[in-house]
């Protein structure tokens, strides 16, 4: 990049700012081979037990007991040996030579192979990326040699990566860095009991109950430092593990009122519970060379608790459908974000945020920015309303009367509270006595993150005996997707529209049927976005995928 980027550029015109020599000019650095072994064990027993109620001839029910136990055990191993590609010490020469050799290609003087000579197919780059907003592609690898590279210095004890000084320093490094700093296990334990019971009344019907969660977690991972000697490698190292236990009661009741026969009015209070992603439950954390910037999981994260109000009207006519109209409110406690602060010396320990100390048996610099997640201290609140209509035209003459509809919107208001960290320096005297850097722990507002304003779902579709066509439209508003140091390093979503189909039609066997379905008929993609650079900050491109199958069920 000639002269460097001026800062905050908008991503759009980053590729303004490039100049490419071309292939000749564009070099092997290095080489990895990288392997990864993911697996997934899951184990559920459920139990329900029902018993009918009856006092009386007006009031009927049932008490209804259960259990669930669930077990879950993830694991990763992940292999990533690399080795530098250049002339430069002793075993780096016989590489470059042995590679010419083998694979007939050349390293000019600058000790490097041009990617001239790893060319793929120039259909690959042929059509603009993106539309054309960053440019072209300049050049793509045919992967076929490197891979073969690869392999070769992987199978080969010859060019095992070895350290002494710079005539010495080189190979394909293939040591416990490489093999065990992404590798984790996770296992959890999930526990839960419940007792809940309906009454009915002529006009009245009464649910609730109370429902008990337990979940305990044992995380395996493992914190070292890429240094390039074998024998320093296992000095540095650290089995980090986690077993956080988490305990909850969990109460419902919900109402339902019937005045007339085509009017019902229901309300409903319900806690619930949003758990962390397991990723982010990591005790591993990872540190730039410098030990200014770490980016690590929190293994101390809870769950987010919300206490959910609900009330809803509905009216229902054959002609009419059903429309129904409602409000809620939600109180969202410890709700998890991802979040950016910097760690000081002079900090103390603020609630829910980790310091220098947190971090062993390596601790960053003073001043080190942390990049992870955290439960807010802070309640958060939503609240909004909903309106749903379905129909089906059945009285319109014969052709039409299969024709149905459904629209739902709903409309969100939500108010969060994030920590602000100001970081001051104050250079007050006496002199000279050094400035003394600390930080002010503060508060902003802003919207509760992955919640957006407006969610519209509609469909539009045709119904006639055992023929099902429909067309589904969803619109989702913008939503805050993670919140920054600074407001202005808060992203968000951008605006998401995407148009579904489906097909079906029930086959003469019983209980079979032949389907279609299309999602995304209009390409729509997920774009994010931060307000500091204008401009997005990534963009998922899914495309048109369609299912076509025959479906039995038994």
């Amino acid at each position: 990049l000639p002269g460097g980027v001026p800062l905050d550029t908008p991503p759009d015109s980053l590729y303004q700012n490039v100049i490419y020599k071309g292939p000749e000019s564009t070099l092997i650095s290095s080489i990895s081979l990288f392997s990864s072994l993911y697996t997934e064990d899951r184990q559920s027993l459920t139990a329900d037990f029902k018993f009918p109620i009856g006092l009386g001839v007006n009031l009927v029910g049932y008490l209804k007991v259960g259990g669930q136990y669930h077990y879950q055990q993830n694991s990763n191993d992940q292999e990533s040996p690399y080795a530098n590609i250049n002339t430069g010490s002793n075993i780096q020469d016989l590489i470059a030579d042995t590679l010419a050799a083998i694979f007939n290609i050349e390293y000019g003087e600058t000790g490097r192979f041009p990617a001239s000579q790893f060319m793929g197919d120039s259909v690959l780059w042929a059509e603009p990326f993106l539309d054309g907003r960053f440019g072209t592609f300049y050049w793509a690898a045919d992967p076929t040699i490197l891979k073969d590279i690869a392999h070769f210095l992987n199978g080969d004890s010859t060019y095992i990566g070895r350290t002494g000084g710079s005539e010495e320093t080189g190979g394909w490094f293939n040591g416990l860095f490489q093999q065990k700093a992404n590798d984790y296990e996770y296992k959890e334990w999930y526990t839960a009991g419940y007792v809940m019971s309906e009454l009915s009344l002529p006009r009245l019907k009464v649910v609730g109950g109370v429902r008990y969660e337990k979940v305990g977690i044992k995380y395996t991972a493992y914190n070292m430092e890429d240094t390039r000697s074998p024998e320093i490698q296992y000095q540095k190292f650290d089995k980090a593990v986690a077993e956080p236990v988490n305990e909850h009661l969990l109460p419902s009741v919900q109402l339902k009122y019937s005045p007339v026969r085509w009017m019902d009015i229901r309300y409903s209070y319900t806690q619930t519970l949003a758990r962390p992603d397991y990723h982010q439950l990591s005790p591993k954390y990872t540190m730039s060379t410098d030990g200014l910037n770490v980016w690590a999981g929190n293994p101390d994260l809870k769950p987010a608790h919300s206490f959910n109000n609900d009330l809803m009207l509905s009216i229902y006519s054959n002609k009419l459908g059903l429309l129904s109209i409602g409000t809620f409110t939600k109180t969202i406690e410890d709700f998890t974000y991802y979040t950016r602060y910097q760690m000081l010396l002079s900090d103390s320990l603020a609630t829910g945020l980790r310091q220098l100390d947190s971090f062993k048996p390596w601790p960053p610099k003073p001043g080190a920015w942390l990049n992870t997640y955290m439960n807010t201290p802070y309640d958060a609140y939503v609240k909004g309303v909903e309106i749903d209509f379905q129909t089906r035209f059945w009285y319109l003459p014969m052709g039409l009367d299969g024709v149905v509809f459904g629209i739902n919107y709903t409309k969100i208001e939500s108010d969060a509270t994030y920590p602000l960290r100001i970081v001051t320096t104050d250079y007050s005297p006496p002199f000279p006595l050094p400035p003394i850097t600390y930080t002010i722990d503060t508060t902003r507002a802003g919207r509760l993150i992955h919640q957006p304003d407006d969610i519209l779902n509609a469909y539009f579709g045709y119904e006639r005996g055992g023929f099902s066509a429909r067309v589904s439209f969803l619109f989702q508003g913008n939503a805050v997707s993670y919140v920054g140091a600074f407001p202005e390093q808060d992203g968000y979503t951008r605006d998401y529209f995407r148009i579904d189909a489906s097909i079906r039609q029930k086959l003469p066997f019983a209980g079979s049927e032949i389907y279609l379905d299309c999602t995304n008929l209009n390409s729509a993609t997920n774009a994010s976005a931060q307000r500091s650079i204008d401009g997005f900050t990534n963009e998922k491109h899914y495309g048109l995928t369609a299912n076509l199958g025959v479906r039995f069920k038994l």
